[in-house]
């Protein structure tokens, strides 16, 4: 049937259940196969398939995205994943004191415990 027969209109969405061990995908498939642990033959997922294959991981091959690349492009695209730390402008603590009576007062109580209590 064609889409006017069913009735359909602009922004209907249609859902579709495919048997692919009545349609034979397997045998068709582009994306590769993969032999399971038990020897049966399946069609490779998307994402296996790109996590070998693909420029960072989650991604698709470089010929996938863009057939030509030229170096500025190819530096362009790998730039989106280089981090760069940059120092902090104004420190958020000005000045620190440590109060060794305390310090001391809890070694001593750390050490009646062997160290094996948790504070």
């Amino acid at each position: 049937m064609t889409v006017g027969k069913l009735g359909f209109r602009n922004g209907d969405i249609l859902y579709a259940l495919v048997d692919e061990g009545k349609t034979g995908v397997h045998e068709t498939t582009k994306t590769g196969k993969t032999i399971t642990k038990d020897g049966n033959i399946i069609a490779q997922e998307y994402q296996d398939k790109t996590n070998k294959k693909g420029f960072r991981k989650g991604m698709m091959a470089l010929g996938d995205i863009k057939r030509h690349w030229t170096l500025a492009d190819y530096l362009e695209l790998d730039e989106k994943f280089v981090y760069k730390l940059k120092r902090q402008e104004e420190s958020s603590c000005k000045k620190v004191s440590l109060d060794k009576a305390s310090l001391n007062d809890f070694q001593k109580f750390m050490w009646n415990y062997n160290y094996l209590k948790i504070r």
